[in-house]
Parts: structure tokens; C-alpha cells; sequence
């Protein structure tokens, strides 16, 4: 399987030629080490933007809820996220994903009842908290389901965009190492 493998024209552009053309020229290894660290850049954010779509956008009376006390809020430094530790009525914590621009609504709800309303958000679906109601039933944070069709409907294209970013970059990729040289047991196969 290897052997075959090693004996495609795929191995020999995209992986035997890109390893081999620092040996013999600089400008060579230089682009596909950019080429490279843009594609694999690229699918990242393809998969985030797949994870995006790939998220049900439903209307708050369909999203599950969870009521509890708030035990613990913490805050991410590096990204706009935080974690709310919540204390559920069968004396379970749970730990759902919260937006740091909340922060201020947060803040203030340390030990006190509340009810969440949850979706699942990211490329490991982990719930994320989308709506919040105090113990009285005021809304603290309102669910906008028009705002969450309208970034579903971006994430395509935005996700659509960067394939075809992909797609060029493959090409260039190829471009790069189209000619140069072969692997001695690299076998042409002929059409008769």
C-alpha cells in the first residue's frame, strides 16, 4: 500500500518534491514552506467555519434549558470566552461556554439562581450558554434568533470563501513542484 502510494503523481508534487527542493534551491523551499503554512492555516479556519454550519439554529422555545445556582464564573485572557460553573438541582455542576462581553451580567449573578438557555456552539459542540433569565424571570441576556440565522447564513459563504482559497493554494502548491525530480523507484505509468 506504501509502495503504491510512493508511486503516485499526488506523492511526488505534494510531498516528495516539497521535501526534497531545499536540497537544491532556497527560493523552491521557501515557497512551499509558505504555501504550506497558509494551507494548513486556511483548513483550520475552514473547519471552524464548517463548525459554524454545521450548528442548529433553533428558536428559544426549542433550545434546552438548565436551571441552577451559579457557583463559579471564569474568564479566558487569550479570547473573548469564559466558563459559568453551575450548580443544577440534582447537585451536579455543569460548565457551559459564556461570552466575555457579558461580563458585567455575569458578574453580578455569583450564588444566585438562575436559568440558562443552551446551544451548541464550536467544532466540539460544546454548549454554550445563549440566553439568561434571573429567578424572577427577567431576561438578562436575550436570545436573538434572527442574529443567530444571519451569522449560520455568513458562515457559509465565509466558509465557501476560504475552500476556494484552499483550492488556490493547492494549485500554487502544485505550480511550485510540478517539475523537478523523481524518486528512482518512481515509475511512470503508460497509456497504450
Amino acid at each position: 500500500m506504501i509502495n503504491w502510494f510512493k508511486n503516485t503523481y499526488f506523492y511526488l508534487i505534494f510531498i516528495y518534491r516539497p521535501i526534497t527542493s531545499g536540497i537544491f534551491s532556497i527560493p523552491r523551499l521557501f515557497a512551499n514552506l509558505m504555501l504550506y503554512s497558509i494551507l494548513f492555516v486556511l483548513i483550520g479556519i475552514f473547519l471552524f467555519g464548517l463548525s459554524l454550519i454545521n450548528s442548529e439554529v433553533l428558536e428559544i422555545n426549542q433550545l434546552p434549558t438548565k436551571s441552577g445556582i451559579v457557583k463559579n464564573i471564569s474568564y479566558n485572557s487569550k479570547n473573548s470566552g469564559g466558563t459559568l460553573s453551575l450548580l443544577l438541582d440534582n447537585n451536579t455542576i455543569q460548565k457551559y461556554e459564556i461570552n466575555k462581553s457579558d461580563r458585567i451580567i455575569y458578574d453580578t449573578l455569583l450564588n444566585k439562581k438562575i436559568k440558562v438557555y443552551l446551544e451548541k456552539f464550536g467544532i466540539f459542540n460544546a454548549m454554550s450558554v445563549a440566553g439568561l433569565e434571573n429567578e424572577k424571570g427577567d431576561m438578562l441576556i436575550k436570545y436573538n434568533y434572527e442574529k443567530r440565522l444571519e451569522v449560520a447564513r455568513n458562515s457559509h459563504n465565509f466558509a465557501l470563501k476560504i475552500f476556494y482559497y484552499i483550492l488556490f493554494i493547492i494549485f500554487l502548491i502544485y505550480l511550485t513542484n510540478k517539475k523537478g525530480l523523481k524518486p528512482k523507484y518512481f515509475k511512470e505509468k503508460k497509456c497504450n
